[in-house]
């Protein structure tokens, strides 16, 4: 198999500069709730916006303070809510030929109002078997947790890509110490998700930071 590796930087550099068309589709399409995805032209890419759901975060802990009690004051003086409804996504990129699923969505981890990933891929007319590569930008469980269902793998045919380092780092639980208590639970997601994959797979190195795992 030919590995190659799609430069994040080139990326971002294409999507600031190319023209946007917000035109008809000519990928496939399916009638779905509005919520479910958005599509959009980039030049001859398609771009589909899929949302994995919703969760509420507590903004009063996932600030960090200098002084106790300064996080609440200031939500308070700005009547922010403690609790803010965040949305996860992930992004699929539809080149005509190749299909390329940015992050995979959370999967079982964050309870019923998230892991609609791929009930999102199919409404806008997609199925797991048609993509091609995951790029997966860190190791999180709502990146990483849709890669894996029930201990099989969701995306069988696909090329599932992401940084040496992250790979590195959330598989090894030596590192548990070294974050935070409210991520700990970031390795065993890392694990379970990417086991069914590294199961079968031999793994590649190329330029500075991707760690290729052909399916």
């Amino acid at each position: 198999m030919t590995v190659r590796f799609l430069k994040s930087a080139a990326v971002i550099a294409s999507l600031a500069v190319a023209p946007v068309a917000y035109a008809q589709s000519a990928a496939p399409t399916a009638a779905s709730t509005p919520a479910d995805f958005y599509k959009m032209k980039l030049g001859h890419f398609t771009i589909v916006a899929l949302s994995d759901g919703t969760i509420a975060l507590p903004t009063d802990q996932l600030l960090v303070e200098r002084t106790p009690g300064e996080v609440k004051t200031i939500l308070a003086a700005a009547n922010a809510p403690t609790l803010q409804t965040t949305s996860v996504n992930a992004y699929l990129i539809d080149t005509g030929s190749r299909r390329i699923l940015v992050d995979s969505g959370s999967g079982s981890y964050f309870g019923p109002t998230l892991g609609r990933a791929i009930t999102a891929l199919k409404a806008a007319g997609y199925k797991p078997e048609d993509i091609d590569e995951v790029l997966i930008t860190h190791l999180h469980p709502d990146h990483v947790g849709g890669l894996a269902v029930g201990g099989a793998r969701v995306f069988p045919n696909a090329t599932i890509r992401m940084a040496q380092s992250e790979y590195d780092f959330w598989l090894d639980k030596g590192n548990l110490t070294k974050v935070d208590g409210s991520v700990q639970s970031s390795f065993d997601a890392a694990a379970a998700s990417l086991a069914p994959i590294a199961q079968q797979a031999a793994s590649s190195r190329s330029g500075r930071a991707r760690r290729s795992i052909p399916v």
